[in-house]
């Protein structure tokens, strides 16, 4: 894995004062890992925005967090993606699903920011069986439940997702106009995008994710 799952970075790990051997070399690391990240690596798309918190004052943990990643990805140069040319399945979903059609993944960590306890939305668009387009990125207000995390995280997902539909769709390669199956780690997250009109309890979160 990327990231140790037992560590959990915060800023208490950050030296009092600035060390400059340490802090040039992590933001080295971190920009070539973050361009990695953006455009061919979605497996260390969470792991980079989650270390490049830490890039104006990175302490000893997290030098040896990204060195870490930085093995991960030497150990991984042989791995690839192999788009199919066939229909493909999701256990989630009962039908095959064509090969040009798009399906969005999205999670939510709640809280998972020890520092500032906001979420980080993760989102991932799939075509033919593998992943096209990915995102992750702290949510810029802090979520109150579980569900609203969630919630959040389908906003970020469903802009990414339009994004790339309207991309593929100027290169002609997007041949249907139908809604586009997303899929989400919350039943309650569900019943809230379904349901017509907000209360007090929802206001915040769905102004914040709809558009």
């Amino acid at each position: 894995m990327p990231l140790d799952p037992v560590i959990k970075l915060s800023v208490e790990d950050c030296p009092a004062e600035v060390n400059d051997t340490d802090r040039k070399l992590f933001m080295e690391i971190n920009c070539s890992l973050l361009y990695a990240a953006v455009f061919t690596r979605p497996n260390i798309a969470k792991a980079m925005t989650m270390l490049g918190r830490f890039m104006a004052n990175p302490g000893p943990a997290h030098v040896i967090a990204i060195k870490r990643v930085l093995r991960y990805v030497v150990s991984t140069l042989d791995r690839g993606l192999k788009y199919t040319n066939k229909p493909w399945h999701v256990k989630a979903l009962s039908t095959e699903i064509p090969v040009h059609e798009i399906v969005n993944f999205t999670y939510s960590d709640w809280a998972g920011d020890l520092n500032t306890r906001n979420s980080t939305s993760a989102t991932c668009e799939f075509i033919a069986c593998r992943p096209l387009s990915w995102l992750a990125k702290l949510q810029h207000i802090k979520a109150q439940s579980s569900w609203e995390a969630e919630y959040i995280a389908m906003g970020d997902g469903a802009k990414d997702t339009m994004y790339v539909r309207n991309a593929l769709r100027k290169l002609d390669f997007y041949p249907t106009f139908g809604p586009t199956k997303m899929l989400v780690n919350s039943s309650a997250a569900l019943g809230i995008a379904s349901r017509p009109g907000i209360n007090n309890k929802t206001k915040l979160s769905v102004l914040c994710s709809t558009w």
